[in-house]
């Protein structure tokens, strides 16, 4: 086989031995001898393939003759329509194969463009040409002009589309090269924004401090002002060196906006709580002035409104606002006296001298007409009520048995006694049968009764399946930290925010607080594995529990152009893939669900990239 290059747009086509034959005396005398060998076996064989090899020889040589060189970039001289046809009925006569008979076919129809060409207004193509060439600064047509603008190159463009025919050779050509002058000046005006959007960028950035060193944020910055200037850096190019410097600046400013707001959440939290005597917030602590609580709102006013405390701690200095209003109230405070006048102590937990029911009961209709039930002094006293009725209660065995009584029957939702209350826990339980067991003697029939229902509740408790309410504030804690792990009550999916570390650290608390016999034990035991599983079977990136782990994320999704991790970022390589695998190695351990997560993103993309 041998190669023939066309040039001027054609392809490069392989000759079978005919068409060489046809175009090479060399090659014509190769094919000869191949033939005379094969007439040695099969003479009709050799008079079939001599015809062919004549007739192919026929039409390569009329193709041929319809140009001037052997480059085929110019015409013959007295070319014409009829010959070009002529040329190529004798390709189609010939019996060639399909790669020959199309490039001679190729031929024939560059002859046809040229000969078309040729009757083109020569004079208004090359005003075309001069136009679209004066949009460069030499014929190379590697750089624009001094003073090219859109607007001419658009000029450019309609003087070719009236000058030169579309069937033309050269209307591709200077189209070719006005598209080139558009994509130089697209690139001339990119740098130019480019520079403007790093000095916008500059500037937005140093103005979120202090002072040069950037150490210190400058007054009056929120999240807002350093987002605004993190999408001013955003626009930068990453592959900018300007880029990373602003962006590390927008994280640093971020981070000591946290480390302000944490402060000030803290002083904050701290003030509002001194406001109150108790941690459910129901009763203000000794002294409590509106002048203090003022102090707290201000404090708490220097947190951020979207912040998840501000809320939660705004509430509490409206409630002590609406306390302190409550207890200054004349007739509030008239049956406040009067039910502290039942107990000996401040704890309340005994009865002053010479109480009696009457008093008691003169107490509680002091509370029921001077204090509004929305009041929240008013559930207390109503409480406090009730405890000095229990404590005289407490007085002879009959009112001990009752105690006991009010004890269990509080286990259960209702009189039915077939489901237990929402309050009831495992705490509740044995204080109940603790009760049972300290004031009812065993061979009062009260006992097995009540007994019964203690052992009663305790099954409903097992078999609820429900979480109960705690009975100490670990347990408390160890509830709320694998409730935290789902999105909502339903426990059917994970928490965004839930990650391995905070699965690591409810399992933690669950182990140390709650303990089997617990009623939240089964439950939360449960509910621990579920979200174990859901985690482990999640390849969704989890939230990082350290400044290490987010800097292991952010390298692994750097890698792509964004969160669907379908395409490769720009500049991309081996190497920083490796760099990103390192990273994880480093800072991650094999307990962390994002470990495999983040290997196997780094696999996927060394997969994109080869």
């Amino acid at each position: 086989m041998v190669k023939i290059k066309i040039k001027r747009g054609l392809f490069i086509m392989r000759y079978t031995k005919y068409t060489v034959l046809a175009m090479s005396a060399l090659t014509l005398g190769t094919v000869g001898a191949k033939v005379t060998h094969a007439a040695h076996t099969n003479q009709h064989a050799v008079s079939a393939a001599n015809s062919q090899e004549a007739n192919a020889k026929k039409a390569t040589d009329a193709v041929h003759a319809l140009f001037a060189n052997k480059e085929y970039t110019k015409l013959a001289s007295g070319v014409t329509s009829a010959k070009v046809d002529a040329a190529e009925a004798l390709v189609h006569k010939s019996v060639l194969t399909y790669r020959d008979s199309q490039l001679l076919l190729s031929l024939c129809n560059s002859a046809r463009h040229k000969l078309s060409d040729s009757s083109d207004d020569a004079s208004a193509i090359k005003a075309a040409e001069k136009v679209v060439d004066a949009l460069f600064t030499d014929r190379t047509h590697a750089k624009l002009a001094t003073g090219v603008t859109a607007e001419k190159i658009e000029a450019a463009v309609k003087t070719i589309e009236k000058n030169v025919p579309h069937s033309n050779s050269n209307y591709q050509r200077l189209m070719s090269l006005c598209d080139r002058a558009k994509s130089f000046s697209r690139a001339s005006n990119n740098d130019s924004n480019t520079k403007n959007d790093i000095q916008k960028a500059t500037d937005a950035v140093n103005a979120l401090f202090a002072d040069g060193s950037h150490t210190k944020l400058a007054k009056g910055v929120t999240t807002e002002k350093i987002e605004a200037a993190q999408k001013l850096v955003d626009k930068i190019p990453t592959s900018n060196p300007n880029y990373v410097e602003l962006r590390n600046l927008c994280t640093k400013a971020k981070n000591l906006l946290n480390t302000a707001i944490k402060n000030d959440v803290k002083v904050a939290t701290k003030a509002v709580t001194a406001l109150f005597a108790d941690s459910s917030h129901t009763k203000l602590a000794k002294n409590v002035t509106a002048e203090k609580i003022e102090a707290a709102q201000k404090l708490v006013d220097k947190i951020p409104t979207n912040n998840e405390n501000y809320q939660r701690l705004n509430d509490l200095c409206q409630k002590a606002k609406k306390l302190l209003a409550e207890n200054n109230d004349p007739a509030v405070k008239e049956a406040e006296k009067a039910v502290f006048a039942l107990f000996s102590d401040e704890a309340h937990t005994k009865l002053a001298k010479g109480v009696t029911t009457e008093k008691i009961e003169a107490a509680q209709k002091l509370v029921e007409k001077n204090v509004s039930q929305s009041n929240n002094n008013y559930q207390m006293l109503m409480t406090l009520c009730r405890k000095a009725k229990n404590l005289l209660d407490n007085a002879n065995t009959e009112d001990k048995i009752r105690e006991a009584e009010e004890a269990v029957y509080a286990l259960f939702a209702d009189s039915s006694l077939s489901s237990v209350a929402d309050s009831t826990n495992s705490a509740k339980v044995e204080a109940a049968k603790d009760l049972v067991a300290k004031n009812v003697s065993v061979a009062n029939p009260n006992f097995s009764r009540l007994w019964n229902l203690c052992l009663k509740a305790e099954r409903l408790l097992e078999a609820s399946g429900t979480i109960r309410p705690a009975s100490s504030e670990g347990e408390q804690e160890a509830i709320d930290a694998i409730k935290a792990l789902f999105s909502d009550d339903t426990y059917t999916k994970l928490s965004d925010k839930a990650n391995s570390a905070m699965l690591k650290e409810a399992n933690a608390l669950f182990v140390k607080y709650v303990k089997p016999g617990n009623s939240n034990f089964t439950v939360l035991y449960k509910l621990y594995q579920k979200a174990e599983r859901l985690l482990e079977s999640s390849n969704d990136i989890r939230p990082a529990a350290s400044k290490e782990e987010q800097a292991v994320i952010d390298a692994v999704n750097a890698l792509f152009t964004d969160g669907t991790h379908t395409k490769l970022a720009a500049e991309v390589d081996r190497d920083k893939i490796n760099e990103a695998k390192s990273m994880i190695a480093k800072y991650l351990t094999f307990d962390n669900r994002n470990t495999m997560i983040l290997y196997n993103l780094c696999a996927k993309a060394l997969e994109l990239l080869n």
